[in-house]
């Protein structure tokens, strides 16, 4: 959370001395522009002005126009603020209106406020949405439908190939010893905050390479989504785009008429047991959404490769009922991965499926848990510093390459 400080040496500082030396003649108007300083500056902070400080929110503070007016000048007499005009190389000009009304009225800025080193109010605000959407259950819970190798299998749903290079990720993997190879999620454009469109699944190598940086910028290439949408999907998505963002991405094409299919496994083969012990045990937190298969978009699914036995065949069209799966495991071998075209290097991670229909809950879902504290968001956080996702601790070497 921003703050404003106060420095530990601010009783020495000549122009505050000049303000408190006042009492020695009777006049506390000092120490009254003093607490009128303090106070501006933490509701500048506050609502996010950037150190410009207005008529109105000063009478929000005293309750009295001419006493604000008098304490004001007091400022900038001692060189504490700045009023409309100065002459002050360093700081910003003073506007006439206020920058959260919008009406006209005398204001005033902090002298050297981004000396402070302050952060932009901007990007506290931008900071702030993007921290919320990676501790959103329904964001985190719709990029990975999308990203997920297979959203009808129990297992294959929970993981995920890397969309910058291609690794497989699970979900809940907490004890790969391997930082590289954990999951994070990570924002396309890391100065936007636009939901499910600007997020991805990444494994942790590829996020602390890319950074606070473009993957243009990063010498990356962000892959195309996984599945297909629907056309009403599709429409969906792009009404929930903001239309005057200049990362309006492409849309992703629609499913296309051809249809896919599953190839027959070889009889023999493992029974393929439907329990997920990492959703369903007592120890671990509770899934906010259902992973049932009525809502799942049905497409065109490229062939994964690795081992996954998927190649091309008579099956259902799109939009109609996945068919049943067969209750013997895939046999696992080396398949070959078909050649896809490179796509166009974009900021657009693609629109979210429409998540799955998930039973109704009354209150907190977190009702009657006992297990550790291992909330949904902390899937998004550093496993080393805690942090979230891209650790800044953990950029610090990556930003200097």
């Amino acid at each position: 959370m921003p703050f404003f400080q106060v420095d530990d040496h601010l009783h020495a500082n000549r122009k505050v001395r000049a303000l408190t030396g006042r009492m020695l003649a009777g006049d506390d108007r000092g120490l009254a522009a003093l607490g009128v300083w303090t106070l501006a500056g933490s509701t500048s902070q506050d609502v996010g002005t950037d150190g410009l400080v207005s008529l109105q929110s000063l009478m929000s503070l005293i309750f009295d126009r001419s006493a604000a007016l008098e304490l004001a000048h007091l400022l900038v007499d001692a060189g504490l603020w700045h009023a409309p005009g100065h002459d002050c190389d360093r700081c910003e000009p003073v506007p006439a209106v206020d920058p959260v009304s919008g009406i006209e009225q005398p204001c005033w800025r902090y002298h050297d406020w981004w000396a402070m080193k302050y952060d932009r109010a901007a990007v506290v605000r931008e900071t702030r949405a993007k921290r919320g959407e990676l501790q959103n259950p329904d964001v985190v819970n719709a990029v990975w439908l999308r990203d997920c190798v297979d959203p009808l299998d129990p297992k294959l749903k929970n993981q995920a190939d890397c969309r910058y290079c291609g690794r497989r990720v699970k979900r809940y993997d907490r004890s790969s010893k391997d930082e590289n190879a954990k999951p994070t999620l990570d924002h396309v454009d890391p100065t936007k905050a636009r939901g499910v469109r600007n997020l991805v699944v990444a494994c942790g190598g590829c996020n602390r390479t890319k950074g606070r940086r473009t993957p243009s910028d990063a010498d990356m290439t962000l892959r195309a989504a996984p599945r297909a949408l629907t056309p009403a999907q599709e429409a969906a998505a792009a009404a929930e785009s903001l239309p005057s963002t200049p990362l309006a991405a492409e849309p992703s094409p629609a499913p296309s008429a051809s249809h896919t299919g599953r190839q027959e496994q070889p009889a023999g083969g493992r029974e393929h047991s439907s329990k997920h012990s990492s959703e369903h045990s007592s120890k671990q937190p509770p899934i906010v959404s259902s992973g049932v298969r009525a809502g799942t978009p049905a497409g065109t699914r490229p062939g994964q490769g690795q081992g996954q036995g998927e190649g091309p065949g008579e099956g259902p069209a799109s939009g109609s009922p996945a068919p049943p799966r067969s209750g013997r495991r895939r046999r696992r071998g080396r398949g070959g991965r078909q050649d896809r075209p490179r796509p166009a290097q974009t900021l657009d991670a693609g629109p979210a499926p429409e998540p799955p229909p998930a039973p109704g809950r009354y209150g907190s879902p977190w009702h009657g848990y006992r297990g550790p504290r291992d909330p949904m968001g902390d899937e998004t956080h550093c496993p080393t510093h805690n942090l979230p996702e891209p650790c800044r601790k953990c950029q610090t070497g990556s930003d200097a390459r």
